[in-house]
């Protein structure tokens, strides 16, 4: 209730991804509706591929060394470009908001044999 913004941590957790993909349908409708902010933290590609979003309505955190850099997607001109040219949000991103030294994690042996 009420008009305040409405803060969503990965609403997409423990959801079925057909159902994640109508998620931001159905914020757009509340903010529309209820005239109400809706602010949401996602590492989705279901929610993010949706080409209603914006590259003006992602911001994306990345870590450096003197701490988290935050950017809006399409003040990064290569991003704004491949939005330009039709690619999807989640297309653009979410590879580059990956975690560096991913590779550290691979196992030095194969669970298969």
């Amino acid at each position: 209730d009420g008009d305040a913004p409405l803060l969503l941590e990965e609403p997409e957790l423990s959801l079925h991804s057909a159902l994640v993909a109508k998620l931001p349908t159905l914020f757009s409708q509340v903010q529309r509706r209820r005239k109400r902010q809706v602010l949401v933290t996602t590492h989705s590609w279901e929610m993010l591929s949706d080409l209603g979003i914006g590259g003006e309505e992602v911001v994306m955190l990345m870590p450096n060394p003197e701490g988290t850099q935050a950017a809006v997607a399409s003040s990064v001109n290569e991003i704004r470009r491949l939005l330009e040219a039709g690619l999807s949000v989640a297309d653009v991103v979410i590879s580059r908001t990956a975690p560096a030294g991913l590779a550290q994690l691979e196992l030095p042996f194969d669970l298969t044999a």
